[in-house]
């Protein structure tokens, strides 16, 4: 395979890549905003969870009622709480930590090795290319201090600076006289580190849809509440499962206070 068709393939998958990537910084930007769904169903369920908690209270005190009036006796304080013997050092003897109060060894810090000091050699490198061509790629000042921050950022992916470069650098020989031999090295290594900031979206998405669990069905259908009548299903099966509850802890209640009636006069109907 030649290298002009071997640069074919490559810039398709590129393209291919970098538009995964622009769907996945959307998605993570639209994941900001399930709290804002949150809260709209919170508002939309407060009334009802209001009186749910309403007749919760007024439950646990009729529970607190029938068992007063079962045992009929007052309340004991309870002991208190003994101090324990302490045990004095015998002289000379020294405090030895236990192992589990051991502090925690770094070896990175006990090796005299700081790891925000060791650099990305792909970044670096790509950083450097920046910064010496970016004058004649026409790259705004802004976006060249843009780069520099993002391949300095060692918890970061240096593909996400590549995100920032013009497509026909992608597309065209990136440097003056650039054979295609040099287009084809650039452009896999290009490759490789859009691939690792691909996947390190991945993991973000994955982490904060982990940490939002049951809301994102909410937020779900809270994004397409212009588009359909999910949002309104929603809530409207929500209040008619909160009602429900309710009315089962008000049978309760109801059976609480004939069973308190019946335990004697201290017992009457509240």
């Amino acid at each position: 395979m030649t290298f002009a068709q071997q640069l074919y393939d490559l810039r398709i998958e590129l393209a291919s890549i970098r538009a995964e990537i622009r769907d996945k910084l959307d998605h993570l930007e639209s994941l900001q905003t399930v709290n804002a769904a949150k809260e709209a169903y919170g508002l939309c369920l407060a009334d009802v969870k209001k009186r749910l908690t309403e007749a919760i209270e007024r439950k646990s005190e009729k529970e607190n009622l029938k068992r007063k009036a079962k045992l009929d006796i007052p309340e004991i304080a309870p002991p208190p709480i003994g101090i324990p013997k302490l045990h004095p050092r015998r002289p000379g003897e020294h405090y030895r930590p236990r192992r589990n109060e051991l502090p925690n060894r770094n070896p990175e810090l006990d090796s005299g090795t700081n790891r925000r000091t060791i650099s990305s050699p792909a970044g670096q490198r790509f950083k450097e290319l920046v910064e010496r061509w970016y004058g004649y790629w026409r790259l705004p000042r802004a976006v060249l201090s843009q780069i520099n921050r993002i391949a300095d950022d060692l918890d970061g992916s240096p593909g996400e600076a590549l995100m920032l470069l013009d497509e026909k650098l992608y597309n065209t020989p990136a440097l003056p006289e650039e054979t295609e031999e040099e287009q084809l090295e650039r452009l896999t290594e290009w490759h490789e580190m859009l691939i690792d900031y691909r996947d390190q979206l991945m993991g973000k998405i994955d982490s904060e849809e982990i940490h939002y669990g049951s809301l994102l069905s909410i937020w779900q259908s809270w994004c397409a509440r212009d588009e359909n009548d999910a949002w309104e299903t929603l809530i409207a099966n929500s209040i008619q499962d909160v009602e429900s509850e309710i009315g089962q802890i008000e049978r309760e209640i109801a059976e609480l206070e004939i069973e308190i009636a019946g335990l004697g006069d201290g017992g009457g109907k509240l």
